[in-house]
């Protein structure tokens, strides 16, 4: 299922099912005060769109589909 409230805070991890594997993102501040999608792999990301691509080898991906808050 995916994200509806897009106002997501600082802490929330997001988990995603990919090819029999699972994929956690963790909403984080920038230095700047900016939202950062961070996966456990540390690359960091401006949007669950790109983080979601990142994890699909780049193809597009709509990340508030892809991504579902955890629990």
């Amino acid at each position: 299922m995916g994200i509806e409230n897009r106002n997501l805070l600082v802490g929330t991890r997001l988990v995603a099912n990919y090819k029999k594997q699972t994929y956690v993102c963790t909403i984080e501040a920038d230095e700047d005060g900016k939202t950062a999608f961070v996966l456990e792999d540390g690359r960091r990301f401006k949007s669950p769109s790109a983080a979601g691509s990142a994890i699909m080898a780049g193809q597009a991906c709509n990340g508030w589909r892809f991504w579902s808050v955890e629990g």
